[in-house]
């Protein structure tokens, strides 16, 4: 998820998986990791949020996740 200045929450296309390179989009807001538990009968948990990492600034960054805990790692 990111969250611009103004409090505007949106959802990333295509960050899917367990990393997520930062983009020049995310600069200047915050970025959350979402995540729907779903069991091997497809039976649904909530959705839990992580708290907001950021604000993003220019340069290198990377973030991972490792469920059911959440990592930041900017490089």
């Amino acid at each position: 998820m990111q969250t611009s200045s103004d409090g505007t929450q949106i959802e990333i296309r295509g960050a899917t998986t367990a990393s997520y390179v930062l983009l020049v989009d995310d600069i200047g807001c915050f970025v959350s990791v979402s995540c729907e538990p779903v069991r091997s009968d497809w039976a649904r948990g909530p959705i839990v949020l992580s708290e907001q990492m950021g604000p993003i600034i220019p340069g290198v960054g990377f973030i991972s996740v490792v469920a059911p805990f959440f990592l930041a790692a900017f490089l």
